[in-house]
């Protein structure tokens, strides 16, 4: 597969990039209030659990072959996540919304984006070895996904319709199928996008640095811990 750097996506069909079809045409609906707000009701509800957690006993001591065993796990996740991410923003690149993508990482599943996101967030709950954490993180995913992808949905149904219907029958939502991959010979990258993709990078690239700084301090002889979760 050949990738062409462009800094502007064009604005008519291309049969060169990974698009199922015409640009949007169609007035898209405006996002619900519970959909704009979704990323501050998660930080809320994933912030109290994360308290308890650092007010806690460690889950793991710094150096077991369990505590070690997550931290690899923990790495995988984190890894996976971000680089989906960057697989998916290949694609989507500043297009979300203006064409309709269904090779790449989008014949896997139709979320690859958040999918990359979710894989990102569990890592935290995984390296510190917390499966109470690991357990409230996927409720809140979902919870999160409840509160976006119908709206998305509905919009890309609005704007692409039978595209989008024979798309969204065909692939899964969040799990990928494998035996449904399919690339373009020729996909042209937005810069645009990607610069987008890596400030956003900035935002969560210190996940992991954290997680072991967290957990250095929960181990430490003066970090008190007054409750205990798994």
């Amino acid at each position: 597969m050949a990738i062409v750097a462009v800094e502007h996506e064009p604005s008519l069909y291309n049969p060169a990039c990974s698009v199922a079809s015409q640009p949007a045409m169609r007035k898209s609906t405006k996002k619900t209030y519970w959909g704009r707000a979704r990323a501050w009701v998660s930080i809320l509800l994933i912030v109290p659990v994360g308290i308890a957690i650092i007010l806690s006993q460690p889950p793991l001591p710094v150096g077991s072959p369990a505590q070690l065993g997550y931290d690899v796990l923990g790495w995988a996740c984190f890894t996976l996540g971000a680089m989906l991410r960057w697989w998916a923003t290949l694609y989507i690149g500043s297009r979300k919304g203006h064409k309709l993508m269904v090779e790449g990482p989008y014949s896997l599943c139709r979320n690859p984006l958040y999918l990359g996101t979710f894989l990102i967030t569990i890592s935290i709950g995984v390296t510190l070895g917390s499966l109470s954490l690991v357990a409230w993180m996927c409720v809140v995913s979902m919870l999160y996904l409840k509160l976006t992808l119908p709206n998305e949905e509905s919009r890309l149904a609005n704007s692409f319709g039978d595209s989008y219907s024979n798309y969204r029958e065909s692939t899964p939502l969040f799990i990928p199928r494998f035996s449904h991959y399919r690339a373009p010979e020729t996909l042209n990258v937005s810069m645009a996008g990607l610069k987008s993709e890596m400030q956003r990078m900035l935002r969560w690239m210190w996940v992991p640095l954290l997680c072991q700084i967290l957990i250095a301090m929960l181990n430490h002889s003066w970090w008190s811990d007054y409750i205990h979760v798994p």
